[in-house]
């Protein structure tokens, strides 16, 4: 997901999977050629069925925040049906990023959700890593929407030392899986990142949790 165009009173922000899927088509159709023509059947079924997965997985997202309409437009192209639709400014309760953990449960990966009154509307199918990234969009489009024409502040500079910025990042993601009530997911996150046994890594939760309550 990244922004594809930006004004003072406008911002077009696009995940899209078109290209992906077109360069990687073209693959088992030149394939399913070259099987045909030798009556490779084996290959040929194969050809077909990986052409059939990455056409289900071409997608396409727009979200365009016009400020000057006060109001978000979505267009969306999935599994071959297109769906488009409007928010008012008025309706959006946050932009919140939502988290969860790769297939490996490593590492943190994220995507943007619109969260209105009637329900959640996720700006993409998928997560992705880049907390930075995406956090640095969240406040952008939080920006337009609350202060229409006017550009974000700038963000905090990080802390000079990468292991405190690997520490507080951790500590973060720790929090929102937490507050997502996934508490096993954040221990696991915990012993395979800081590389703890399960008796650490527990404890290390536990004390995030308990300075969590105690701010509140």
């Amino acid at each position: 997901m990244k922004i594809i165009r930006q004004t003072p009173t406008e911002i077009v922000v696009r995940e899209s999977t078109l290209w992906i899927g077109v360069i990687c088509g073209l693959i088992p159709a030149v394939l399913l050629g070259v099987t045909a023509a030798f009556r490779g059947w084996g290959a040929f079924v194969f050809s077909v069925l990986f052409l059939v997965f990455f056409f289900l997985n071409l997608r396409k997202y727009d979200f365009t925040f016009d400020a000057a309409a006060h109001r978000i437009r979505w267009r969306r192209f999935r599994w071959f049906a297109a769906a488009s639709g409007e928010i008012p400014f008025s309706g959006v309760q946050d932009i919140a990023l939502e988290t969860t953990t790769n297939a490996k449960g490593n590492a943190m990966i994220y995507r943007l959700t619109l969260v209105t009154p009637q329900g959640r509307v996720p700006m993409s199918d998928s997560y992705s890593g880049g907390h930075d990234r995406i956090s640095k969009l969240r406040e952008t489009l939080l920006g337009i929407i609350a202060a229409p024409g006017a550009q974000p502040a700038p963000a905090a500079a990080p802390p000079a030392n990468p292991d405190e910025v690997l520490a507080a990042r951790l500590n973060a993601d720790i929090s929102v899986l937490l507050q997502q009530g996934r508490k096993v997911d954040a221990i696991l996150l915990v012993q395979r990142t800081e590389h703890l046994d399960l008796t650490e890594a527990t404890f290390r939760v536990n004390q995030i949790a308990h300075q969590s309550q105690s701010r509140k």
